[in-house]
């Protein structure tokens, strides 16, 4: 397997830029200890968060070919620079979405986009409800404040609504 792969594979258990930081800091930690005189130490597994197991996996079947300290550092250096290829939405809810909801979130992105995404959230009550969503260079805001602001903006309804009563 090699490091697009497996950084593929990683990126299915992501679902925020928070996630895929802390999942670098830990491959970068995991790339200082998972190898003494050329061969894996097992017993570091237990040190490492559960979704590295597949990373243990590929290191296991490559063990012959990441025998050198270089080739080691390689593997690791491709795998993180794979990892830091994905594409990133920036994403500003009105609420603190739950993981569920992220993973909704984020799968509806990759299907439209046929990209891996993560995803860069922040929340702004402002907004009221709805999100705000940025990616590769295109916006789109469907927060219930800026569909009220249109409103209201737009004289022709609030005129109406004043003529009929109901305003």
């Amino acid at each position: 397997m090699n490091s697009e792969e497996l950084a593929a594979k990683l990126l299915a258990q992501l679902n925020t830029q928070e996630d895929l930081i802390n999942l670098v800091d830990e491959l970068e930690a995991l790339s200082r200890r998972v190898f003494q005189a050329g061969k894996l130490k097992e017993e570091v597994r237990t040190k490492f968060s559960p979704r590295l197991e597949e990373v243990f996996v590929v290191l296991r079947q490559e063990q012959a070919r990441l025998s050198s300290s270089e080739d080691q550092e390689r593997f690791f250096r491709e795998l993180v620079n794979s990892l830091l290829k994905v594409k990133i939405a920036k994403i500003v809810f009105a609420f603190t979405p739950s993981q569920e909801f992220l993973e909704k979130i984020k799968t509806l992105l990759e299907q439209r986009t046929k990209e891996k995404i993560v995803l860069d959230i922040s929340i702004q009550e402002e907004l009221i409800g709805g999100i705000q969503i940025e990616y590769n260079g295109l916006y789109r805001d469907y927060s219930v404040s800026t569909a009220l602001e249109n409103f209201f903006n737009d004289k022709t309804q609030v005129n109406t609504l004043i003529q009929k009563g109901r305003l």
